[in-house]
């Protein structure tokens, strides 16, 4: 797999220091926890303060306070940047 900082530097119009939204819909449920860490983790690196990340999940684990994004993941709830 391809380290996201290595596709978006090919890309002319990225800049990591840009304030950025993404959106990983109906993705989360499908990985394992590492995985959606490092895609966090990944994503912002390479975005700006004042970055959105935004995904879906399958419900709401009230005793843990966090998404149910599935058997395989617990992804951690919280903003990839503070302004």
């Amino acid at each position: 797999m391809t380290p996201l900082a290595e596709v978006l530097a090919a890309e002319p119009n990225w800049h990591s220091s840009a304030m950025s939204f993404v959106g990983a819909e109906g993705l989360t449920q499908y990985l394992p926890e590492v995985a959606v860490r490092e895609m966090l983790e990944d994503v912002s690196r390479e975005t700006g303060t004042g970055s959105k990340f935004a995904l879906t999940s399958v419900g709401w684990r009230e005793a843990e306070n966090r998404p149910e994004s599935g058997p395989k993941t617990a992804p951690c709830c919280q903003p990839l940047k503070n302004p």
